[in-house]
């Protein structure tokens, strides 16, 4: 069942005191109450009120209300000048959807900005505003998000038989009608990746790697030493990169053959992410984040806490990545820390970078938050579930999350940034393939 939320337009009204008076922004906004920001700091003031004493010159004003959209709006202050700021509040949430169990998967976006999702034991497709346009019936359980190929086939895993622990893929068209499953001895969470020609990989709690043809037939299957609930990334030389329960992170080539593999000190239950010089970084619930050549020798790793979240690249390099420490990551191309954010309780959901450098995430503290490149908050979103899936970002500005429900939330960025693994999936078709 969808909610609708409808809002209204922010205004900017500028006035001026003239010369001699206070060099100051008088800041109001309905409703008021705001915490203001001035150039990514905060005043710790509240609209409605006035800030004196501002230095002239080019400012950002940012205005965050709880339940609201961001208002954020560039000035240039003159001496003496008093500029007036009058801000109406967008409600933050566009629409949400009621599923009968809460989402299970990360969603994806396909053409039309289609939006797939699973929860419980069905996988749904919903319109850019929110309306169901069909829901699919697994066998069992979907935890493993969707993945879009390049013809509009979703595919997607489930958890099908309790007893037997068997599991299946599935392939849809964008209807919803099923092109084929392929059935395996294990549960399925792992999300598949697509490679190039069209081959699905995904791993299952059978300990295997399988790549599927695109009309369903099996190619090979791979054996690790423990279940592999992590997602596939595939590099553009057609390496797949995976980790499982049995503490090593594999690299597999595209017939099936063992290239190599890195031993961690804990199970890797998050996909790995692939850097635009072929670097695999991949977190461990040792609490390190590694970063990892090609060869698979270790660059460097970084000690957080427990990390089930994928990390993600920013275009300068930057790697992201949460923890089960209740902290957002933030890390140079050596490993070196620049910053990390504070939320209330684990980060399970993978981030995603917006096209301005927005980083999104969410947590178990049943917030999705906004924060920018330097680490500073744009804004934060409450939700009334623990947020455990990796968010999308639409070409409008929409961003999609799933937590007890599906919401739809007015975030700043116009799709996703052009680097090298800016989400979960390395894109909002969670095809893991890397583009570089």
């Amino acid at each position: 069942m969808k909610r609708m939320f409808h809002f209204g337009l922010s205004l900017l009204v500028l006035g001026l005191a003239g010369c001699g008076g206070v060099t100051g922004i008088e800041i109001n906004s309905v409703p008021q109450g705001a915490d203001i920001y001035l150039d990514d700091i905060p005043t710790g003031e509240k609209t409605n009120t006035t800030l004196e004493d501002i230095e002239p010159g080019e400012h950002t004003i940012r205005l965050i209300l709880e339940g609201y959209a961001m208002w954020e709006q560039r000035i240039t202050l003159a001496t003496g000048e008093l500029i007036v700021l009058d801000a109406e509040f967008a409600q933050a949430l566009l629409w949400q959807y009621d599923f009968t169990e809460g989402v299970s998967s990360s969603p994806a976006i396909g053409a039309g900005g289609t939006v797939y999702v699973g929860s419980g034991d069905y996988l749904y497709a919903l319109t850019p505003g929110g309306d169901q346009m069909w829901s699919y019936e697994a066998e069992g359980e979907v935890q493993s998000s969707p993945t879009i190929g390049s013809d509009g086939t979703v595919y997607f895993g489930s958890n099908d038989n309790f007893s037997t622990g068997a599991g299946h893929v599935y392939a849809l068209n964008s209807a919803g009608s099923e092109k084929w499953s392929y059935e395996t001895d294990g549960w399925v969470v792992s999300s598949p990746a697509i490679g190039a020609d069209g081959t699905i990989y995904f791993g299952a709690r059978s300990d295997s790697l399988y790549a599927v043809a695109p009309g369903g037939e099996l190619r090979w299957a791979y054996q690790a030493g423990n279940f592999i609930t992590a997602s596939p990334a595939i590099s553009s030389d057609g390496i797949i990169y995976v980790g499982s329960h049995d503490k090593s992170l594999y690299a597999i080539t595209q017939t099936g053959m063992d290239k190599w593999k890195s031993a961690t000190g804990g199970k890797i239950l998050a996909s790995a992410a692939i850097g635009s010089d072929a670097t695999i970084y991949f977190g461990s619930l040792d609490g390190n984040l590694y970063a990892l050549t090609s060869g698979g020798n270790l660059k460097w790793s970084y000690q957080a806490d427990a990390i089930e979240s994928s990390p993600v690249i920013g275009e300068d390099g930057t790697i992201y990545f949460g923890s089960n420490d209740g902290y957002l990551y933030a890390l140079d191309a050596s490993g070196n820390l620049r910053w990390r954010f504070q939320t209330g309780d684990r980060i399970k959901s993978s981030p995603a970078i917006g096209s301005d450098g927005t980083i999104y995430f969410g947590s178990w503290d049943c917030y999705v938050y906004a924060v920018s490149p330097e680490g500073v908050l744009r804004w934060d979103y409450q939700v009334s579930g623990k947020v455990g899936f990796s968010p999308a970002i639409a070409e409008d500005g929409t961003l999609y999350v799933g937590a007890d429900h599906l919401y739809a939330i007015v975030g700043s960025s116009k799709g996703l940034a052009s680097s090298a693994w800016p989400k979960f999936g390395c894109d909002n078709q969670n095809t893991g393939r890397a583009q570089y």
